[in-house]
């Protein structure tokens, strides 16, 4: 059985960090780059980093013909007071004893001598190192080894001859993937910047709270598949991975849980780009940004789960800056932050992809999702449900970006604030989507609330409550409703639609408003909608003449005749129209297959491959049946089979 002091003394010797970075002392500040390179364009690696250790006041020598002149790779010699032919022909014969049989019985050696390097109480040493002495020649030589893995390792020799001085550093790593099953194994093989591929083999259980967080620092690209293995970590305040240097990390079925940090990222932080895929991220805390995860630039989440973290500052379970977050085919669930973003933070962009996020909270905005400076939301085939936040948006908060909502269904959010569901304080935009059962305590916007326009299009609002004004949407700017249903919302003022400047509406139902008791402080009225100007471009239905549509094709006054809010078929809940709706065959086949686009989709950068024709989508309902199942289309968001 290995010496776990011996193999941690190499490793804690081999990382070369400050006693303050083995302590879990504070995060250098060293400023982030705007824009990182992606696993596609990796940075060339220069001689200064394929060789990070170089001796001081020593000459560099080429190392044409010297690479492979011994067991492994020499990766770089320096000279003193000397000549580097000298050196060479020195590291040759060095390296000459290493590649024989005796060398591999380490005969090369006179002495191999262990060092206290890190004593403690009682005369005890808590980290020791050993040195390889030999002669070669007139020079006596030491030889040091870090990042020993399975007997390879990195040496680095120095070669003295009074004041001559020869140094030399090689390794016997190479570009395959290293094996690691103990926590030792795993701190050399991460800290090592030459190490590209990492596979964990066993569960490990990070101990060694002395040595501080697993430390990298590389421009080199890493992959560590952990093969359904865990990484816990038991000590206070300590992480589970960190990366220093800018180099891309990507993780691979692997459980990183029980992280901490006093500064960002408690299970795994890094200065360049992530990506996680099939992995877990759970019940980790960190005293600043990500509970979970961040990173420097972008941070990308593919069929993993983000669970139960928690951050004392913004994104409760991932924060990444301008490089921004995009999550697919994921769970993000029941993270908490004592800042903004329950679940993800950043101030760059922030896309949601067929992924599902629920339960996470904040004190402060944005209860699942939060982004900074101009950053953008969209949301695509998702839910985001049962989150919560003490500001706005129970769901989604934009600081000063746009939102773009499609195919998905946002429920059962709450904000203390304004937008119950969404607070943007650009422009939102909302396709094919349900937007239910959510709350705006106190405030305005029960469902949406934008600061800009807003374009609803083939969507259900239902059933959100504001305890002031738009208990379903609510526009500071235009809202442009087409195709959708606003029905049953609660508010004091304007319970379904309520609109700064201007309400345009095609093919929509309004109405009714919802006046059944409540339980909350709203006293709620029956005059659905509060807009200064109103512009019918025809066919809408409404059930009182508050919103002002009077186009000879609308029809106004009548009951809208929906069903409840539930499951007609599609992914999300939906209202259908009853036999009696007036609904029924209200729009004219050429309209309906022509309906009022956005002159411009915000967010559409994100859409490329996901939403190539936002024609085509409103040529269906919300559910996806195509328009129109008789004589006519449908008003509303839903088109009834006949």
């Amino acid at each position: 059985m290995r010496s776990l002091p011996l193999l941690i003394v190499v490793l804690a010797l081999s990382l070369g960090v400050p006693a303050a970075v083995l302590a879990g002392g504070d995060e250098q500040q060293v400023p982030p780059s705007a824009g990182p390179p992606g696993p596609w364009n990796e940075t060339e690696i220069g001689e200064g980093e394929d060789v990070p250790y170089k001796p001081t006041d020593a000459r560099s020598c080429r190392l044409k013909g010297m690479r492979h002149a011994g067991p492994g790779t020499v990766l770089g010699v320096w000279v003193v007071r000397g000549r580097c032919r000298t050196g060479k022909r020195l590291v040759r014969r060095y390296q000459r004893c290493l590649n024989s049989e005796r060398g591999r019985d380490r005969g090369c050696y006179s002495r191999i001598e262990r060092r206290c390097v890190r004593p403690v109480f009682l005369g005890r040493c808590w980290l020791r190192d050993r040195f390889f002495r030999r002669q070669v020649r007139t020079f006596s030589c030491t030889e040091r080894r870090m990042y020993e893995v399975e007997g390879l390792y990195e040496g680095r020799v120095m070669c003295r001859d009074g004041r001559r001085r020869i140094t030399h550093s090689y390794t016997l790593h190479t570009e395959e993937p290293i094996s690691v099953d103990t926590e030792p194994e795993l701190r050399a093989a991460w800290g090592n910047p030459r190490v590209t591929a990492i596979d964990v083999t066993a569960d490990i259980i990070l101990r060694a709270c002395e040595l501080g967080d697993p430390l990298r620092e590389s421009a080199r690209p890493v992959r560590l598949d952990g093969h359904g293995h865990t990484l816990r970590q038991t000590c206070f305040e300590k992480r589970l991975l960190r990366q220093d240097g800018t180099g891309y990390v990507e993780l691979h079925n692997v459980t990183l849980t029980r992280g901490g940090s006093d500064g960002p990222g408690a299970a795994v932080t890094t200065r360049g780009e992530i990506t996680i895929v099939d992995s877990t991220i759970k019940q980790n805390l960190a005293e600043e940004p990500g509970g979970g995860v961040m990173s420097q630039r972008r941070a990308t989440i593919i069929r993993s789960v983000i669970t139960g973290n928690l951050a004392n500052d913004d994104g409760g379970g991932v924060y990444a800056r301008r490089g921004g977050i995009q999550v697919y085919d994921s769970i993000v669930s029941s993270n908490l932050v004592d800042g903004s973003g329950g679940a993800l933070g950043s101030t760059g962009d922030i896309l949601v992809v067929r992924s599902h996020m629920d339960g996470n909270t904040t004190d402060g905005d944005g209860g699942a999702i939060y982004t900074d400076e101009d950053g953008d939301v969209t949301v695509i085939d998702s839910t985001v449900s049962g989150s919560t936040a003490d500001g706005p948006g129970g769901a989604i908060f934009t600081l000063d970006g746009d939102v773009t909502i499609i195919g998905s269904t946002l429920s059962g959010n709450r904000a203390d604030d304004r937008g119950g569901a969404i607070s943007g304080e650009a422009t939102v935009t909302i396709l094919n989507s349900t937007i239910s059962r959510n709350l705006a305590v106190a405030h305005v916007g029960g469902g949406v609330w934008s600061r800009g326009d807003m374009y609803v299009a083939n969507s259900t609002i239902s059933d959100n409550y504001a305890e002031a004004k738009g208990g379903g949407l609510h526009a500071g700017g235009a809202l442009t409703l087409v195709s959708s249903t606003v029905a049953d919302n609660i508010a004091s003022v304007a319970p379904n639609i309520g609109v700064g400047e201007r309400l345009e509406a095609f093919g929509s139902v309004i109405g009714p408003a919802k006046i059944d008791f409540n339980g909350g402080q709203a006293q709620p009225t029956e005059s659905s909608c509060d807009a200064p100007v109103s512009i019918s471009m025809g066919f809408n239905v409404v059930t009182e003449g508050s919103c002002r549509l009077t186009a000879p094709s609308d029809m106004v006054g009548l009951p809208s005749a929906l069903g409840p809010l539930s499951g007609y078929g599609g992914p999300a809940e939906t209202r259908l129209p009853e036999a009696a709706s007036p609904a029924l065959d209200r729009v004219p086949t050429d309209a309906c297959l022509n309906p009022p686009l956005p002159a411009r989709l915000e967010g559409e950068q994100h859409l490329a491959g996901l939403v190539d024709d936002l024609g085509a989508l409103l040529r269906t309902d919300q559910r996806g049946v195509p328009r129109p199942q008789g004589p006519a289309c449908d008003a509303g968001a839903v088109e009834v089979a006949q």
